[in-house]
């Protein structure tokens, strides 16, 4: 058992990774600048940062695709804070003059060196046990974790990131999420729940999410108690990830929120016209029902 294990974590170590691929088709270049082709976008030549890291095997895939407005320095700090967050350390290298796809990269292979470091750890483990007579687990090494931050929208009076990724580690399944951020373009700051809505606890909103919920669902409103791991009738639904799409307002649970893990990222979606009675100040202008 302890050769096979070995063979099997040499095997993924000897794997190619994808950015030498890229690199032999010619295709590893960064860009820093694209052109806006979502239809939900409202700028054409709209600027971007684009920068990714890719490991050996494709276990560990992060990547960036942020928006740098042209005469708006605060909005362009706080979208590069907000990716600071997650891929901490980005902002820094940057601000030492490290070219933004070489500064990526290189905190990119920080954190594989890092996951190479646990699955050693516990290739370890596993190989002693199977010594003493235990099985091997039959996940093994089928590691997985990846994260991408990119535009969701860019309209007149704000932007939409959104940060999606997957995480698989062992057990009976992995785990995933997506997090919209919608940020005011005159402010720069970011704008949730608190501050785009009103009244949330009222039971005119209430069973106004009800109704979304359901139909996200697909089932009755009365049946609804059926998927959540409560009864709304009974206790007040929370008020998840709210961001703005094209159009919409979206409230978003991640798995177990809200739901067991088989209905995945439950969402309610409201026309702006719809949640206009429960959008605060902020969430009016935004939306441009002001």
């Amino acid at each position: 058992m302890k050769k096979i294990g070995l063979i099997l974590f040499s095997a993924l170590v000897l794997c190619t990774s994808c950015n030498k691929a890229k690199q032999a088709a010619g295709s590893d270049a960064p860009s820093d600048s694209t052109e806006v082709t979502d239809e939900n976008n409202v700028q054409a030549g709209q600027e971007f940062t684009k920068v990714d890291f890719c490991s050996v095997d494709s276990i560990l895939k992060i990547s960036a695709d942020y928006p740098v407005f042209a005469d708006n320095d605060v909005l362009n700090d706080s979208i590069l804070t907000y990716v600071d967050a997650t891929f901490r350390g980005y902002r820094q290298a940057l601000a030492s003059g490290k070219d933004a796809q070489k500064a990526f990269a290189e905190l990119g292979q920080a954190q594989w060196e890092s996951m190479k470091e646990e699955i050693e750890g516990m290739k370890s483990e596993w190989v002693s046990n199977a010594e003493e007579g235990e099985e091997m687990p039959d996940f093994m090494f089928n590691w997985e974790y990846e994260e991408s931050i990119a535009v969701e929208t860019i309209q007149e009076r704000f932007v939409t990131m959104m940060n999606v990724g997957y995480q698989y580690q062992g057990g009976a399944h992995g785990i995933s999420w997506e997090i919209g951020a919608t940020f005011d373009r005159s402010t720069g700051k970011r704008a949730d729940h608190e501050q785009l809505l009103k009244n949330t606890s009222g039971k005119s909103f209430q069973d106004l999410l009800k109704v979304k919920l359901a139909e996200d669902f697909e089932c009755e409103v009365d049946a609804l108690k059926d998927c959540l791991f409560f009864d709304p009738d009974e206790q007040e639904i929370p008020i998840g990830n709210t961001y703005l799409s094209n159009g919409k307002l979206v409230i978003q649970y991640e798995s177990y929120e809200i739901a067991p893990y088989v209905y995945g990222h439950p969402s309610a979606l409201f026309t702006f016209k719809e949640v206009k009675p429960y959008l605060s100040a902020l969430g009016l202008r935004l939306t441009g029902q002001d």
